[in-house]
């Protein structure tokens, strides 16, 4: 795993899932934009993070379809910074340490006992047919979907800048990337990056479904039920609590 991280010929990467948002979704007015501010890039602003206090409501009038892949955008900056490159060459070193300790191992085999000998290399070889079965079944789950993976090479973090904010602005998809769920361009929701499923499976991991976060409307989805609370006046704010239900919090709620 860690010949493979620092094999990357690039230091700084960021990635975004992308997939089309359902028909009839829409979003109340304080949600966040995910822009450059306070004198930060996008990129900046991303890490930094957006407090997501926006309701979210879909009309149930609409027909919605779970999409089960999404669509990959990989922006890169050239070049690898000197902690990399330094991690490339102790990554070389120990890969040949680890050769000769276990070359002096095995041949020093008749020096050990039968049962450790037959333990080490039960672990070793288990490890490399598991490996290679799980990335063979990785390859095969990847063709079954085809989705392509655009990748894109950049002089610098300002060209990098650009790029997402452009990719951000484009309106009727969904995309997940530093931890935030974005929808035409608003953070409408913020989790940890290392509780997402896609920072350790890629490609197989399903994108976010936006039928949990959304409220379900009826007729009209924005003068609907919902609606008229949620987008009418700036003053009140809807509050979804965990059983479902709405709180009116507001000069209107009394």
């Amino acid at each position: 795993m860690v010949e493979n991280f620092v094999a990357v010929p690039f230091t700084h990467n960021w990635t975004l899932r992308i997939a089309k948002a359902p028909q009839g979704v829409h979003i109340s007015p304080n949600a966040p934009k995910v822009q450059a501010r306070n004198g930060e890039d996008v990129l900046d602003a991303i890490k930094a993070g957006f407090n997501a206090t926006s309701v979210v409501t879909l009309s149930s009038q609409e027909a919605y379809t779970k999409r089960n892949s999404c669509f990959y955008v990989v922006i890169s900056q050239k070049g690898i910074s000197a902690v990399h490159a330094g991690a490339r060459v102790l990554s070389k070193a120990s890969n040949v340490a680890v050769f000769a300790f276990g070359t002096a191992l095995f041949a020093s085999a008749s020096l050990m006992s039968v049962s450790v000998v037959l333990m080490i290399l039960s672990l070793v070889l288990s490890a490399g047919v598991w490996g290679r079965v799980t990335a063979m079944w990785i390859a095969s789950q990847m063709n079954k979907t085809s989705n392509p993976v655009l990748h894109v090479v950049v002089p610098g973090r300002r060209e990098a800048a650009e790029h997402v904010e452009k990719i951000l602005g484009l309106r009727g998809l969904i995309i997940e990337t530093g931890g935030h769920i974005i929808l035409d361009g608003c953070s409408i929701k913020r989790r940890s990056p290392w509780l997402s499923a896609a920072r350790y499976i890629g490609l197989l991991a399903a994108p976010y479904d936006i039928t949990k976060l959304a409220i379900p409307t009826h007729g009209d989805p924005v003068m609907g039920e919902w609606g008229s609370n949620i987008f009418g006046s700036k003053s009140t704010t809807v509050q979804k609590s965990r059983s479902g239900s709405s709180n009116n919090v507001g000069p209107d709620a009394a």
